[in-house]
């Protein structure tokens, strides 16, 4: 009887509700998801446009330090050739192929910064100097120049 008379003794105990499950994430989940995968393909796709457009600048690059010294006439004709295919392709066929000697200096020259390397710099040789008899050529130094000058440093 004591049990009916204390209103204590009715009371059950607190129900815990059910812990909140994993899955299906809430709102702010999926929308942090929707933003990370986008922004994870963007970059994604930017990263491997970057890098096709500078596949030419690598391959020129390349091919350049392959150069090596032969006799100077050989060496420079290579290096022009090698110039010229990559102005090429940076610029077009109807603007570069038709220039030569000086026109082909003073167009390699527009497209620098200091504007005068290649009429009155390292870049001298590969104009009307390369049909000298003998030409003066600093390997290393015109590499370096047109390595400079692809990367558009100079």
């Amino acid at each position: 009887m004591e049990n009916q008379t204390n209103p204590l003794s009715q009371l059950v105990d607190i129900q815990l509700p059910n812990a909140p499950s994993l899955w299906p994430p809430a709102l702010g989940w999926w929308i942090i998801a929707i933003v990370f995968l986008v922004c994870t393909f963007t970059l994604g796709r930017w990263i491997l446009e970057r890098r096709r457009k500078q596949l030419p600048l690598r391959e020129f690059i390349s091919r350049l330090n392959d150069v090596t010294m032969t006799t100077e006439a050989q060496t420079l004709e290579t290096l022009s050739q090698l110039l010229r295919q990559y102005a090429i392709h940076q610029y077009g066929r109807e603007q570069v192929s038709s220039l030569h000697g000086t026109a082909w200096l003073e167009f390699l020259d527009s497209r620098t910064i200091s504007q005068d390397g290649f009429t009155s710099g390292a870049g001298s040789v590969l104009g009307d100097n390369m049909y000298q008899p003998s030409p003066k050529l600093n390997l290393e130094e015109i590499k370096h120049f047109l390595t400079r000058w692809a990367k558009g440093k100079v």
